[in-house]
């Protein structure tokens, strides 16, 4: 299989930050009774047009689209489908529940209703949460300090140790956003169709659809693949073990050994036609720290030693260094920083987003609650930003999206935004 390597959430906001010059999300909140216009989609899409040069981000809030019943949610679908591939979409849900409604609830936002990102309660604790972060390329923004006057009621309140519930959020998401992996799994983490766990690098939803097809590939191998497996199977080399096509995020690779992060490919006849596809797996892989081999069909047919002894050399080489959002544990383990973990902090609570921003510097942080709610633009600017003034995200809706209620509104709503995105970066420094 071949495709483009995925974009992940964070690579397309601070692209699109930089691009546009814009730290603005719209939120696309359509409340019937301010529109001026009865179409909410015709509306989501003049409002779009007149902002797509302006803003980071845009983020539907499912809440008002629900209201309107299955009208609404086809506004939204198409909503989706109509926003500029290289602008991310936040789905603001809010949503939260354990085990299998959690995974539902995120193949429905992620997969059917196509978001970049969305929003989730942390209240249930971890394992509500992780169904979300199984979509590696996706963004999850667990709700922080939120920007309602009742967030006190709660978020404000101290354990024994001082420590407010909203800051205890904070710093348990930022613990979720680092994975630690043992540098070789145990036997019995690794069951899979032959005895091997094969989804540890492809989300639960996808490994769903590749499943058959890797499970197709093995019952018919190539010549020269079964040549190869033949020889490399069940630790023959070096006592290393080799799983057969394997899956790995949204590619299936032919020879795969995770203690020695080496991919193997046998190339066909066919590959000369697809150079390009292959050139965007290879430097996909090599981006997750792999080592990739390529040998073509006659190579392994032809010399199969020659191709063993360069699999052996790899396999017995020292590992790569590990990129620069990975190190060593203490123990071996491998601990990788994930970027699509971000908090939400309301700009009506600006000392908080201060304390969040010193605390969780790399998270990028969805800020609510200028405009209509009071929130300090100049504050929450400042004080959430990273040390590159990117990273955060300013939500306006209704200062944006009503700014007129006449034929004009799509042109005030421009002004307003153009007005807006100008005042929050003289506050970033930019």
């Amino acid at each position: 299989m071949s495709d483009k390597p995925p974009t992940t959430f964070l690579s397309k906001l601070l692209a699109a930050t930089r691009r546009q010059n814009s730290l603005l999300c719209v939120g696309l909140d359509p409340q019937p009774e301010m529109m001026p216009i009865g179409n909410v989609f015709e509306f989501n899409r003049a409002i779009i047009d007149a902002t797509k040069d302006l803003v980071c981000a845009y983020k539907p809030n499912l809440a008002f689209y629900e209201a309107l019943g299955t009208d609404g949610l086809v506004a939204l679908k198409r909503t989706v489908e109509y926003i500029p591939e290289d602008i991310p979409i936040i789905g603001d849900a809010k949503r939260s529940d354990i085990g299998n409604t959690a995974a539902a609830y995120a193949k429905g936002l992620f997969v059917y209703f196509g978001f970049d990102a969305v929003t989730v309660n942390p209240y249930l604790g971890y394992d509500s949460v992780s169904p979300f972060l199984e979509y590696h390329d996706k963004g999850v923004f667990i709700l922080c300090r939120t920007s309602n006057p009742g967030a006190k009621d709660f978020q404000d309140f101290q354990d024994s140790q001082g420590q407010a519930l909203y800051q205890r959020v904070a710093l348990k998401a930022k613990e979720w956003a680092t994975i630690t992996s043992p540098p070789s799994p145990s036997p019995s983490t690794e069951r899979g169709l032959e005895g091997e766990v094969d989804r540890w690098h492809t989300p639960a939803a996808l490994w769903e659809g590749l499943k058959p097809i890797a499970r197709q590939m093995r019952k018919e191998p190539t010549e020269a693949e079964d040549l190869l497996w033949q020889r490399i199977r069940n630790q023959k080399l070096s006592e290393f073990k080799f799983r057969r096509q394997h899956s790995i995020e949204r590619f299936i690779v032919d020879f795969y050994c995770s203690q020695a992060k080496l991919v193997v490919e046998i190339d066909g006849p066919i590959h000369q036609y697809q150079q390009e596809e292959d050139e965007i797996r290879q430097t996909y892989l090599e981006s997750q720290d792999l080592r990739v081999l390529r040998f073509s069909n006659d190579e392994v047919l032809n010399d199969v030693k020659k191709v063993l002894q360069r699999i052996t050399e790899a396999l017995t080489s020292p590992l790569y260094s590990p990129s620069p959002s990975t190190e060593r544990g203490l123990g071996g383990e491998v601990v990788t920083t994930k970027g699509n973990i971000g908090l939400v902090v309301g700009a009506t609570y600006p000392e908080e987003i201060k304390w969040v921003r010193q605390n969780c510097t790399e998270m990028p942080l969805l800020i609510p609650g200028i405009g209509p709610q009071g929130g300090d633009l100049e504050k929450a600017v400042r004080y959430s930003v990273d040390s590159k003034g990117e990273r955060s995200i300013i939500v306006s809706a209704r200062q944006v999206l009503y700014a007129s209620k006449g034929k004009d509104f799509a042109q005030a709503a421009r002004q307003a935004a153009l007005k807006l995105r100008d005042e929050i970066n003289r506050y970033r420094g930019t």
